[in-house]
């Protein structure tokens, strides 16, 4: 998953993917999958020749810290056709929500993140696979939901620095100060940091996308709970590693909300 587009309409949450695969069968498969589920194809692009991206997690016995081997293939030749205007992503609509990550090309991603903030929509930002970015990227996220290393990574601090509550407050106001408006750093068994101006992949995809439904809907009744959106996104996250592949062990809503 790239870049996608969230619209609410009468209570229900559209989604609507924008990324890019090969016209192979890892491609078609996933597709398939994805719009079984009621996510909306429309916008992805299908490139002849070129191989859909795979990845491969790694999670160690001892921590449950997870690694990523990322193949991006197809995903690296998307481009964002909505000249100017993020409309197009969510099949004509003005989407409610964006969510994005680094696997397609950094000039497309700020292209979109420009759209956005030009068009007063909200962005989400996972910035994996891991890479550097642009400090004028910043202001233009409303919430960065990134792990330990990818913060130790874009803050400029040594991972061995993110040891306890306290350096983590200081690593997330290190992004408040940037202009991003809610910072989230996922801690593994250790739950989660986050922290906000007005207030203090498997299991990381899941608590991303857990978090960014809970966001659309508090924001559609009218209010924000950050802590109540991570704590639900953690018991998400959570639910996830109790059995076996990426989208089988993905849990419904009145699994996540029984416990």
């Amino acid at each position: 998953m790239s870049v996608t587009g969230m619209e609410v309409a009468k209570g229900t949450i559209r989604v609507f993917l924008n990324s890019a695969v090969g016209n192979d069968a890892t491609g078609r498969n996933v597709l398939d999958e994805i719009e079984r589920n009621g996510v909306d194809i429309s916008q992805v692009q299908i490139f002849d020749g070129q191989k859909s991206g795979t990845c491969v997690v790694l999670v160690e016995t001892n921590t449950g810290a997870s690694r990523f081997i990322v193949f991006q293939g197809a995903t690296k030749s998307w481009k964002f056709h909505g000249s100017g205007s993020v409309n197009l992503m969510a099949g004509g609509s003005l989407p409610d929500l964006i969510i994005a990550h680094l696997s397609v090309p950094h000039d497309e991603l700020l292209q979109v993140l420009e759209a956005a903030h030009e068009q007063g929509i909200e962005t989400i930002l996972d910035p994996s696979p891991i890479g550097r970015l642009d400090p004028s990227v910043f202001p233009k996220i409303t919430h960065l939901v990134m792990n330990e290393s990818e913060t130790a990574l874009l803050s400029e601090c040594g991972i061995h620095d993110l040891h306890d509550m306290v350096s983590c407050r200081v690593a997330a106001e290190y992004f408040l100060l940037l202009g991003v408006k809610n910072v989230i750093i996922t801690l593994g068994a250790k739950g989660a940091y986050f922290a906000t101006h007005v207030g203090e992949r498997g299991a990381a995809i899941l608590f991303l996308g857990t978090y960014a439904v809970e966001y659309v809907q508090q924001k559609q009744k009218g209010n924000w709970d950050i802590k109540k959106a991570v704590t639900r996104a953690c018991r998400a996250a959570a639910r996830t590693i109790e059995s076996l592949g990426a989208q089988e062990s993905i849990p419904w809503a009145n699994e996540i909300d029984s416990e």
